[in-house]
């Protein structure tokens, strides 16, 4: 399944082949009240034994840190050892570990992945280097676009 993935673009580190993953949470932002105020928090969730994940981070993580959206939205990093726990509750901050506990949102394994809040919400739960520029850097965009509209 790898393999497949690979090819396809969507890249990532998994335990299950996929098949058997829940669905990523992947919310219209269309019904989303977003104000000038409201904060977009963009996660990365990564793992030590993830050649993805350091595949991403060398050239699309890179290229990230210098988008004009980068400086406009909350980005942090979780790294976590292996991509067969990305729920490992230490390698999360504080303020982070709701995602873990509450089940806001399946982050048990897979890497990279993706998150995006708004306001403490999981709008976006991406896995896979393809989601970055095809799902996570569109709809981060399509948010900063709506909350500096709400702002005029």
């Amino acid at each position: 399944m790898l393999l497949a993935a690979s090819f396809l673009g969507l890249a990532a580190c998994q335990t299950t082949g996929g098949a058997d993953l829940p669905k990523a949470v992947n919310r219209s932002i269309d019904d989303l009240v977003i104000k000038p105020e409201s904060q977009i928090t963009v996660i990365y969730v990564g793992a030590w034994d993830c050649k993805y994940c350091t595949q991403w981070k060398a050239a699309a993580g890179r290229d990230w840190k210098t988008m004009p959206e980068f400086g406009q939205v909350d980005y942090r990093e979780v790294e976590t050892v292996s991509f067969k726990n990305t729920a490992y509750l230490p390698a999360w901050p504080d303020d982070l570990k709701w995602i873990v506990t509450s089940n806001a949102t399946y982050v048990k394994d897979t890497a990279p992945r993706f998150l995006i809040l708004v306001d403490g919400v999981v709008v976006t739960n991406a896995t896979g280097t393809g989601h970055w520029d095809d799902e996570v850097v569109p709809k981060v965009r399509a948010l900063l676009k709506r909350r500096n509209g709400a702002a005029a």
